[in-house]
C-alpha cells in the first residue's frame, strides 16, 4: 500500500535536508556533503519520477495505491475505485502544491477537484464522503468503519488538514481563498462567515468541525447535506497540541507573508486587496517592527525600512513569481531600537 500524501512528505523532507546540509557547509567536510547532496538529489529525483509513472497515470491523484502486482497498482479513494466507494482524498492534492511536486496545470486541477468535492461552507473535508458504516464492521479502514463518534478525522472536516489547504492556497497566491480559509475556522464570530455553524466557546482551538449528526448512519446517508449547508455544524475536539500555533504559522509567515529563512527575512504577502492599509506589529530580530501593507495586486515589487528602500532578491515558486529575500546584515543595518517600519508595495 502507497499512500500519495506520505510520499510527498517524503519527497519535500529529502529535497529540504538536501537544501539545508548544502547551504550550512562550512568546507570543512565538503566532499562528505556533496556526495550526500548528490544522493538525496538522486532520491528526490527517483521519487519524483515514480510519482509521475504510479500516482498521476491519469488526471486525478488517488489516495493511496494497492500494490499485490506492481505492474498493475490499484488505484483506491479515486473515480475508478470501485471498492470503497470513495473517490477524492484531501491530503494528497494539497500536498503536491506545497511540495511543488505537480506542475501548474495538475496543481490548477487539484484546486479544481477540492473546490467542487471537497469544499464546504466550514472547511475542506479530508474526502468526499465518509467510510462506509456497517455497525463497527471493518472491512477497508479500521478506524473510521469502527467509530461510533461522527467526529474529527471520521467527520472528515479535521481542521489541521484544513489549514495546510491555506498554505497551499498561498503557495499559489490564491489570496482570497487563503484569506477566508483563515475565517472559517476561527471561532471568534464565526457564525459571520459560516452561517451553519452553531455557537462555539470563542477563546480555544477546535481541531474539528463536526456535522450534528445523530447516528453514523444518518451521517452517511445525509453528508451532502454539509456541502449544501443544511446541516448544522458544531465545533468538535477543543485545546489540542499544536492547532492554534500551524494557524498562527499560516497567518503571519504564508499570508501576511513575514518568515525567516536561513537567518534572512522573507517577504511575500499572499492578502486580498481588502485589506490594502493593512498594518501588523511584529518582533524581528529581537526589534519592535511595523509592517504596513500597500497592495496593488500582484507580487511585491519594493520594500521600504524606515523610509529607504531596500534590496532584495526574488524567490522562486513553481507556481507563480515568488516573494523577496531580505539580507539580515543590510536589514539590521537599517532597523534601530526604538521603532521601526517596513513597507511592503505590491
Amino acid at each position: 500500500m502507497v499512500s500519495s500524501w506520505t510520499v510527498a512528505i517524503t519527497y519535500q523532507a529529502f529535497k529540504n535536508f538536501s537544501e539545508a546540509i548544502r547551504e550550512a557547509d562550512s568546507g570543512l567536510v565538503s566532499d562528505l556533503v556533496s556526495d550526500l547532496v548528490n544522493d538525496l538529489a538522486e532520491l528526490t529525483k527517483g521519487i519524483a519520477g515514480d510519482y509521475q509513472s504510479y500516482i498521476l497515470s491519469d488526471e486525478v491523484i488517488p489516495g493511496f495505491l494497492y500494490l499485490e502486482d506492481p505492474k498493475q497498482p490499484e488505484k483506491m479513494i479515486h473515480p475508478k475505485d470501485t471498492v470503497t466507494g470513495i473517490k477524492y482524498r484531501l491530503l494528497p492534492m494539497q500536498e503536491s502544491i506545497i511540495t511543488e511536486l505537480v506542475d501548474q496545470s495538475q496543481a490548477d486541477r487539484n484546486v479544481q477537484i477540492i473546490k467542487d468535492y471537497l469544499q464546504c461552507p466550514d472547511g475542506v473535508r479530508l474526502m468526499d464522503k465518509p467510510a462506509t458504516y456497517a455497525g463497527g464492521v471493518s472491512k477497508h479502514f479500521k478506524r473510521a468503519e469502527q467509530a461510533a463518534n461522527f467526529g474529527r478525522e471520521v467527520g472528515l472536516q479535521y481542521v489541521h488538514a484544513h489549514i495546510r489547504f491555506v498554505e497551499a492556497m498561498a503557495k499559489m497566491g490564491k489570496a482570497d481563498e487563503a484569506w477566508s480559509g483563515l475565517q472559517v475556522i476561527n471561532p471568534i464570530k464565526i457564525q459571520e462567515v459560516v452561517p451553519n455553524a452553531q455557537l462555539r466557546q470563542s477563546n480555544t482551538y477546535f481541531s474539528s468541525s463536526d456535522g450534528k449528526f445523530l447516528t453514523r448512519y444518518q451521517a452517511q446517508e445525509h453528508f451532502a447535506k454539509l456541502k449544501s449547508g443544511e446541516v448544522p455544524v458544531k465545533g468538535g475536539w477543543r485545546v489540542y497540541s499544536s492547532g492554534s500555533g500551524i494557524y498562527l504559522h499560516q497567518l503571519i509567515a504564508k499570508c501576511l507573508g513575514i518568515r525567516r529563512e536561513n537567518g534572512n527575512l522573507v517577504v511575500d504577502p499572499v492578502l486580498p486587496m481588502e485589506l490594502d492599509g493593512l498594518r501588523f506589529e511584529f518582533t524581528i530580530f529581537d526589534l519592535p517592527v511595523t509592517f504596513r501593507y500597500s497592495l496593488g495586486g500582484g507580487v511585491v515589487k519594493r520594500v521600504v525600512v524606515n523610509g529607504q528602500e531596500i534590496g532584495t532578491k526574488r524567490l522562486v515558486n513553481r507556481y507563480r513569481e515568488g516573494g523577496v529575500l531580505l539580507l539580515r546584515e543590510e536589514l539590521k543595518q537599517r532597523l534601530d531600537k526604538a521603532e521601526n517600519t517596513i513597507d511592503i508595495y505590491t
